[in-house]
């Protein structure tokens, strides 16, 4: 048997179950609310909302848990701000334990704020309402380097970890879209 053309073994897609899995990265439910964030905010329409409100509220019942309150800020660990994956040959795994990553962070921010919006309009789960705020108010930067060179700050894709994006650094097209489209974190 073969699995994509590779056949079974420790360096099978088939020896990834039960590992970590979707590429390293925690952030992909969070890519996906952000079509459904939009929507909701461009239309406030209420049925639209209420069907996507169970899948939102999953994604905020992962999260609140996944976050780690860490000397008075939520900080998110073992996760990959780039794909991670076994076509990269040798030594993959040490691709995966970025902190911070740039993206779920400016995911974060859009979505629990929307969340509280969306359950306000449907008049659902307020008590839910404190613990989003908290994140909200709690949830840590986004990551930069002090890019003395130039005499400024830039974005960095993450603040730490083993990860494979420990060291970038800049505003390239995979952060840009992050921060500026879907999740509206920065604007003109």
């Amino acid at each position: 048997d073969e699995i994509y053309g590779r056949k079974h073994g420790a360096d099978s897609y088939q020896s990834l179950t039960g590992q970590p899995m979707f590429l390293g990265q925690k952030s992909n439910a969070l890519f996906a609310s952000m079509n459904m964030i939009l929507r909701y905010r461009y239309t406030y329409d209420k049925k639209y909302a209420r069907r996507v409100y169970p899948y939102l509220l999953a994604v905020a019942d992962f999260w609140e848990d996944y976050l780690e309150y860490e000397n008075g800020r939520y900080v998110i660990n073992n996760d990959s701000f780039g794909e991670v994956g076994p076509w990269q040959k040798n030594g993959w795994q040490k691709g995966y334990g970025d902190r911070n990553p740039i993206t779920s962070l400016g995911f974060l921010r859009v979505f629990f704020k929307a969340m509280i919006e969306i359950s306000d309009d449907l008049n659902a789960d307020r008590k839910r309402q404190a613990a989003w705020r908290h994140i909200l108010a709690h949830l840590s930067d986004l990551p930069t380097y002090d890019d003395r060179a130039r005499g400024r700050k830039r974005f960095r894709a993450c603040d730490g970890g083993s990860g494979s994006a420990l060291n970038r650094v800049g505003l390239d097209r995979i952060m840009l879209h992050a921060l500026v489209f879907p999740a509206p974190n920065i604007g003109l």
